[in-house]
């Protein structure tokens, strides 16, 4: 089972390590970054999954009306008043849809940092790859180790 969802073994591997990133920055990310992720998702949403998630919200607790950036906002000030159980009720709402969006959301890159080494990615089974997480800062380095080989001759 991931995330109060049940595991479909038809489903590809992907989709369980979206849905896993996704529950991870809802559940963890700041506020000002959540809201920014929120915002994101409201506008890219189709309109079924759109309506699904506002009355998920509000069954939640955290809705919030008004336009994309007032609504994201609310439901971030709403959660700022919850403990970490209803902050992870809040992220097992996350569908494929939204855990799509927000793998694509530049807001999110800084909030997958830690990622690899939460209980979502263990549950998983996954060392996460994403784009935000690798270590490229010995990229274009010549790591080898030895003497260099000459020219040839």
């Amino acid at each position: 089972m991931v995330f109060g969802l049940f595991k479909n073994n038809d489903r590809p591997p992907q989709e369980d390590i979206d849905l896993a990133r996704a529950h991870y920055v809802l559940r963890t990310a700041e506020p000002g970054i959540l809201a920014e992720i929120l915002e994101d998702v409201a506008r890219k949403l189709s309109p079924e999954g759109r309506e699904a998630w506002t009355t998920k919200l509000v069954e939640l607790g955290v809705g919030a009306g008004g336009d994309d950036h007032e609504a994201a906002r609310g439901v971030v000030a709403n959660l700022e008043g919850m403990d970490e159980e209803g902050r992870t009720a809040f992220a097992d709402a996350v569908t494929p849809e939204i855990a799509e969006i927000i793998g694509h959301s530049h807001p999110a890159f800084a909030a997958f940092e830690g990622f690899p080494h939460s209980p979502e990615a263990e549950e998983v089974g996954e060392e996460d790859d994403h784009p935000a997480n690798r270590d490229d800062s010995h990229a274009g380095e010549d790591t080898r180790e030895g003497p260099v080989p000459g020219a040839p001759a």
